[in-house]
């Protein structure tokens, strides 16, 4: 049974992204960390809530390394600082001198 996930073009995507420098840390720990954001709307109704949770795991199969999984239904939650944070927090330690704002 095909649940249409095409592992392929999101194994490319991927890639793509952990090409583009992404980094976070401080000025004497930096990495490239990445986000796992899953969005379900208020009014998803329950089997399509399931659904998107199996389609999930399948994602999650070819994109195996990211540093924190969140998960928004209210657009209000999808705040840039707060992933940055969260991401933050799932980096470790911070040994430099900056803040965490």
């Amino acid at each position: 049974m095909s649940n249409g996930i095409d592992r392929e073009s999101i194994r490319n995507a991927y890639e793509e992204v952990r090409q583009d420098g992404v980094t976070t840390g401080d000025e004497l720990s930096r990495r490239s960390k990445f986000a796992l954001i899953a969005w379900i709307g208020q009014n998803v109704s329950a089997i399509k809530k399931a659904r998107m949770s199996t389609d999930k795991a399948f994602v999650k199969e070819v994109i195996r390394n990211f540093a924190v999984e969140l998960q928004f239904n209210e657009l209000e939650e999808l705040d840039e600082d707060s992933i940055k944070t969260e991401v933050m927090k799932a980096g470790g330690a911070n040994y430099g001198t900056g803040s965490r704002d």
